[in-house]
């Protein structure tokens, strides 16, 4: 099995979004229409359209 590795703006281009980062949250903000999502790097969670959801797994940075 290969492994491959996607970033966030492979992730975007590939579903027609845009994505940003938003250095204020340190997180990555991705716009499609009117939809909105914020995946935080700081804590365990992610924003979907301003409601915040909590996960339980955290950002790892390779």
């Amino acid at each position: 099995m290969e492994l491959r590795i996607f970033t966030f703006r492979d992730l975007a281009a590939a579903l027609g979004a845009t994505v940003e980062w938003d250095d204020k949250q340190k997180a990555a903000v991705y716009k499609k229409k009117d939809k909105t999502i914020i995946f935080y790097t700081n804590r365990n969670a992610y924003s979907w359209n301003r409601v915040e959801h909590s996960t339980r797994t955290v950002y790892i940075s390779y």
